[in-house]
């Protein structure tokens, strides 16, 4: 599972630009089976090297500034509380802790 800060069409479709909201959407979805599959038991990287420059678009992707905004502001502890608050769940299944 793979999930992203922004989703594709989150300001358009929806208008929802609060990284706390998202935040808890994320961790929500942790719950019950997926849960079980957040540490995975083998791990397969490969490289992929990026050769298209990032376009031009009007909603979504990096060149758009809401997103920008709402990827970096993941950094600056405004949703820390619920890290906090969701932490124990999700290292429960955790072969380190």
């Amino acid at each position: 599972m793979q999930s992203h800060g922004s989703r594709r069409g989150i300001h358009h479709q929806k208008n929802i630009c609060s990284t706390e909201l998202l935040a808890t959407n994320i961790l929500q979805m942790f719950n019950g089976p997926l849960l079980t599959k957040l540490y995975p038991t083998s791990l397969h990287l490969s490289e992929k090297i990026h050769t298209e420059n990032v376009k031009q678009r009007v909603n979504g992707g990096w060149s758009d500034e809401r997103d920008r905004s709402l990827c970096q502001s993941l950094f600056s502890n405004k949703w820390n509380k619920l890290l906090t608050q969701w932490a124990p769940k999700l290292i429960e299944y955790s072969p380190i802790y």
